[in-house]
């Protein structure tokens, strides 16, 4: 999950000129991300997990706005009080 938040991050623009990586990010990545999150990681993949998304979030919003939507909502609920 590093590596990928890392690559990601550094390398906003390159990745996003190659379509068929940003259809991997969507089928395998963000799929990854919402899954682990249903299945309540442990704690520390939580925290890389989390760190992933903000970076999908603040680079890729315009090309992945159905999935940050999605992560948004989830962010919310999580900071919600009284939520579980």
């Amino acid at each position: 999950l590093e590596v990928m938040e890392s690559i990601l991050a550094e390398y906003p623009r390159l990745v996003k000129e190659r379509p068929r990586l940003m259809d991997l990010i969507r089928g395998r990545v963000c799929t990854l991300c919402i899954r682990r999150f249903a299945e309540r990681a442990p704690f520390p993949e939580q925290c890389r997990l989390w760190r992933l998304v903000l970076v999908l979030i603040r680079h890729y919003h315009d090309l992945l706005p159905i999935e940050c939507e999605m992560f948004a909502t989830m962010l919310s609920r999580l900071l919600t009080p009284g939520e579980t």
